[in-house]
């Protein structure tokens, strides 16, 4: 909401207010409704929305871990991070809560460069144009502190009450600073977290809790993992635990115990700082003959990509001829289950090794196809299909021109169940499967009948 509406303006803090409240009414709801299903995630399209922030103010605008903290803080209290948050009765918008002039500035920039002034690209391409053209002196500033604790919090608050400005900015500043600091400097720098191992995390009900919990979802984070960080280990982080157990050669069980809180701690000092993986190599699974893909992402400057293949599940490694950040492959039956990892290397020397992750070949079949059923008018048709393979999705499709023409149908299971009537009597049926891999197999076709 704020973003430089001056007190001296006399604009009332009311619809501010209103505002506020109704987003932060909203998102008390959501948590305690997210809280009662016992999902553990919290807000992830927030989360998604604040990482991405974050990585721009560090890799678009040259900005210190730091820095982007004290501007994260801001705009969490200014918007949530959504770009389409709306406030003071429509005359404010976006992840800044652009106001009045400065919203139509935001909006011109976008028509004249081609971006969408509703979404995060066009805003944060839309942020670092404003400060480089009228705030010069706070994109200098922010430049130019601590990349510390403390660096956050005047970050934050100088941000506050040189840019944002406030109604009350003094106490907001204070407020912002403190969770720049004790918040986002220890969720992006788990490095200097003091959290010690204590007991063993997993999956419960209620979900375990504390700062514990934190700094693993954060260490995971830190190294490459797609992790939300909200303190609750739930199974998004027990899947994340488990990635990187698998990746480590530890017991694979995605509960943190000593074992694997070691091995975080040992993963997030070998990162060195310099260079930062976003992005894990995951297996990937096709038919033999298939491509297989492997991506890393990383921020850092100057990087460089060494992949190394092992064929005796990691104790071994050499390098490959492939220095690019993605690496391809045909799968055939002599590289099935052949593990692969990327070094990058920074301009500095500095290094990091990536997880591992393994070509898999897919066992996608069908095990049994529909068949034609035959029931009164006003019965029941039920049509099945079964398969091999991982993590299979299912879409049944409808055909009335006997087979010509196919359209998508609401039913995505293995089961298909319908009421026969006159309009629907032959109508014909299918199912694509579809592997994790993305690996499809359609079925056979079957028909519904009216039993005379």
């Amino acid at each position: 909401m704020y973003l430089h509406k001056n007190v001296g303006r006399g604009k009332s803090a009311a619809p501010r207010r209103t505002a506020r409240l109704t987003a932060f009414f909203l998102a008390f709801c959501m948590f305690f409704a997210i809280a009662a299903q016992g999902q553990t995630y919290a807000l992830s399209v927030t989360e998604k929305n604040k990482d991405t922030i974050y990585e721009y103010l560090i890799g678009k605008m040259g900005l210190n871990s730091a820095a982007a903290c004290g501007v994260l803080a801001n705009l969490y209290h200014e918007s949530g991070f959504s770009p389409t948050m709306d406030g003071d009765d429509g005359t404010s918008y976006g992840i800044c809560q652009w106001h009045n002039d400065r919203m139509t500035r935001l909006m011109d920039y976008c028509s004249q460069n081609r971006y969408d002034y509703k979404t995060l690209e066009g805003q944060l391409n839309y942020l670092k144009y404003e400060l480089s053209t009228y705030y010069p002196g706070v994109y200098n500033y922010l430049k130019s502190v601590s990349n510390t604790a403390d660096g956050a919090y005047n970050a934050a608050s100088y941000w506050c009450i040189n840019y944002e400005i406030p109604l009350d900015s003094a106490n907001k500043a204070a407020t912002r600073g403190n969770l720049a600091k004790d918040k986002y400097w220890y969720e992006y720098n788990p490095k200097l977290n003091g959290a010690k191992y204590t007991r063993v995390l997993k999956v419960t009900s209620p979900l375990m809790y504390g700062n514990d919990v934190t700094y693993v979802q954060s260490c995971l984070k830190s190294v490459g993992y797609n992790v939300d960080i909200d303190g609750y280990y739930g199974s998004d982080t027990a899947s994340a635990v488990t990635q990187f157990q698998k990746s480590k050669g530890l017991t694979v069980d995605g509960m943190c115990g000593q074992a694997t809180w070691n091995a975080l701690k040992k993963a997030l000092s070998e990162s060195g700082g310099a260079i930062k993986i976003t992005t894990q190599p995951i297996d990937c699974e096709v038919k033999i003959g298939g491509t297989v893909k492997f991506t890393v992402k990383a921020t850092g400057t100057g990087l460089s990509y060494q992949w190394q293949l092992s064929d005796d599940n990691g104790k071994n490694w050499r390098n490959s001829s492939v220095k690019t950040a993605n690496y391809y492959t045909t799968l055939t039956k002599t590289n099935v289950n052949r593990m692969v990892r990327c070094i990058i290397t920074d301009k500095g020397g500095n290094k990091v090794t990536s997880g591992t992750a393994s070509m898999k070949a897919s066992n996608l079949a069908i095990t049994t196809q529909p068949i034609d059923c035959i029931v009164k008018i006003g019965g029941t048709v039920k049509f099945t299909v079964k398969a091999t393979g991982t993590g299979l999705s299912y879409q049944w499709q409808l055909s009335d021109d006997n087979g010509k023409n196919w359209r998508n149908s609401s039913v995505k299971t293995a089961n298909y169940y319908t009421t026969l009537t006159k309009t629907n009597v032959n109508r014909m049926v299918r199912c694509i499967v579809t592997d994790k891999g993305g690996n499809k197999v359609t079925s056979g076709t079957a028909s519904m009948k009216a039993k005379q």
